[in-house]
């Protein structure tokens, strides 16, 4: 599988067989796989994501031109699991940018995103469920044993690194609990998301969250957050699994 479409084409012939099948139909999986248009829908309906833009060629590009405030990041607008994603992607000015730019579509083949960097906390939120979904608990993300993370980020080379930890439930307060908690709903029913996502958020010093992307097709494996989360809420791993499953049984009415 390949192109932006990727993640689409799973659910779109089992649509066309009329075979029931778990998590978001293929529109969704597409719409969310294109973090560009993703943000655009978000944008259209009032919640709140980093001011952006989402370029193809460098040539786009001018310094007298750009509106967006630094620092900047910059990342592939089609991929996931922090594909594109290091300590380069992370721009304090024009020169920085223009790199970074040249570099990602050399490599990438495909727009690049250039979003204002969010300073402060980055979380990570399942929801399960349909009409509407539940949030389940918050997942904090801290790095080399920071929870205020500042300018720091999660890269490609952190992926499978033991300078990422995940606290859960998050250590915030309840007016913090419910603005992301809302958020995340309202960004998980926007995007047309069913049975399960995973909802990533970045919060300012003010206490305001800011989608970052949703992955209608998390990783369920026990090495990431679906295992803490179900701890927190005093069942099994498998239990959750199960939760998720018997939503997606229940939207198509099979039980």
């Amino acid at each position: 599988m390949k192109g932006r479409n990727r993640e689409s084409q799973a659910p779109a012939v089992f649509e066309l067989y009329d075979i029931p099948y778990s998590g978001s139909d293929a529109f969704t999986m597409g719409l969310t796989l294109d973090k560009t248009m993703a943000k655009k829908i978000l944008q259209y309906h009032g919640l709140k994501t980093p001011n952006f833009v989402t370029v193809s060629s460098v040539d786009e590009l001018s310094p007298k031109k750009f509106k967006l405030r630094f620092p900047i990041i910059v990342k592939p607008s089609q991929e996931g699991t922090s594909k594109g994603l290091s300590r380069e992607s992370f721009c304090t000015n024009f020169t920085q940018l223009k790199k970074r730019v040249e570099w990602l579509l050399e490599n990438y083949k495909q727009p690049a995103l250039i979003e204002e960097f969010i300073v402060g906390y980055e979380f990570t939120i399942p929801v399960i469920g349909n009409n509407p979904g539940k949030v389940l608990p918050i997942v904090q993300t801290a790095i080399s044993g920071k929870l205020d993370l500042g300018e720091d980020f999660y890269t490609q080379a952190r992926v499978d690194s033991t300078d990422i930890k995940y606290i859960c439930p998050a250590e915030i307060d309840k007016e913090l609990e419910e603005k992301i908690n809302a958020l995340v709903l309202d960004s998980y029913k926007v995007l047309g998301c069913k049975d399960l996502s995973r909802i990533d958020i970045r919060v300012d010093y003010n206490n305001d969250p800011y989608f970052l992307e949703c992955n209608p097709l998390p990783n369920l494996g026990k090495i990431d957050v679906f295992p803490i989360v179900a701890t927190a809420m005093g069942i099994t791993y498998e239990e959750l699994l199960c939760r998720i499953l018997d939503a997606s049984l229940k939207r198509h009415n099979l039980i």
